[in-house]
């Protein structure tokens, strides 16, 4: 499909505007490349807690990375095309984390884990809704793209607060 230049134009500043609201919403991130922390020797609960929770927070934050850095990298992409690479490249990682997150071992965090792995699954809708844009240039598509990646952002800050509240209560330091 051969696309004119008035509608590649528009494209393009669809994601220009996306990235303004990537932009605008991304708050502070944390380092995921750090070792998890060491367990401590006073723990008498859990001691592989520590680890668990690292494991599980750092794959979270590798989605969200990948989805916050593609829908910014859309507004500096060169053509239509490597907008939707970009974006259909997170969508794919995100999706890749959402089935390890389904194998690791939540124990003692399951139901903060939960809030992380419904917030992975919004970013998969959200980037999802957004190539569908792409496809269709239906605006409901953008529309719905911004209102889950809103919810997506939000459910994020709290499953990572949660799960910090967490291992606080086993004696960690949080992620």
């Amino acid at each position: 499909m051969t696309f004119g230049k008035p509608l590649v134009r528009v494209m393009l500043a669809v994601c220009f505007a996306l990235a303004a609201l990537v932009l605008a919403g991304c708050g502070t991130g944390s380092d995921t490349s750090s070792p998890p922390p060491p367990a401590d020797s006073s723990d008498t609960h859990d001691p592989t807690m520590a680890a668990r929770t690292w494991q599980f927070l750092n794959q979270f934050k590798q989605c969200a990375y990948r989805a916050e850095s593609a829908l910014t990298q859309t507004g500096i992409a060169a053509d239509f095309q490597e907008a939707s690479d970009l974006i259909f490249g997170a969508k794919t990682a995100c999706s890749n984390i959402h089935s390890n997150m389904y194998s690791m071992d939540t124990e003692h965090f399951a139901d903060e884990a939960l809030d992380a792995e419904v917030a992975v699954g919004w970013y998969e809708d959200a980037l999802g809704s957004l190539l569908d844009y792409f496809d269709t240039q239906a605006p409901s598509s953008l529309s719905k793209a911004k209102q889950t990646l809103t919810q997506a952002r939000g459910l994020k800050e709290q499953a990572v607060r949660e799960i910090n509240e967490r291992r606080r209560v086993y004696g960690f330091g949080p992620v």
